[in-house]
């Protein structure tokens, strides 16, 4: 590095651009891929917190996971109750195979770059901060520190500047 020149951060994981989210959601073949995708994409939840969510959980237009209270979208309440609503008491995939699942559905969208729960995290969080979500309220949606938070959703360009 030369001399003023500043270090520049660019997580390794960038969410998905906004042809990448549509196309890996038209890419769900059915119900547990669509539950999958949405589920992670709206609401930020982390992978084992989205296998944990049982029928308890979900309390009208809202899911409770741990001693936070998430607002659900229309689509996401739809599939959430249907799975439940049908008598089923757990989401239908663990965590490894949920990270399979997300995979083929990725590939089947055409997508080059790796889809992990984590990059629809991040993808959740662009989203809502370009959508008008103050970043404390973001913080504390997602459960996690002021810094990680950023990490989330800015990337750094060699000038030091936000991109």
């Amino acid at each position: 590095m030369q001399q003023g020149e500043t270090m520049t951060y660019v997580a390794k994981k960038q969410p998905l651009p906004e042809k990448d989210q549509a196309s890996i959601i038209a890419a769900c073949d059915d119900d547990t891929d669509r539950l999958l995708v949405l589920v992670l994409l709206d609401t930020g939840l982390r992978l084992p917190e989205w296998s944990e969510i049982r029928p308890k959980n979900l309390q009208d237009a809202f899911l409770k996971v741990g001693a936070r209270t998430l607002a659900l979208t229309a689509r996401t309440k739809r599939l959430l109750a249907a799975r439940f609503g049908n008598g089923e008491s757990r989401m239908p995939l663990r965590n490894r195979a949920a990270e399979y699942r997300l995979q083929m559905i990725a590939g089947r969208a055409g997508i080059k770059t790796k889809v992990t729960p984590d990059v629809l995290r991040r993808t959740f969080a662009r989203n809502a901060v370009q959508g008008g979500m103050d970043p404390s309220t973001l913080r504390a949606h997602l459960n996690t520190s002021v810094e990680a938070t950023a990490r989330l959703f800015m990337t750094y360009d060699r000038g030091g500047g936000r991109s």
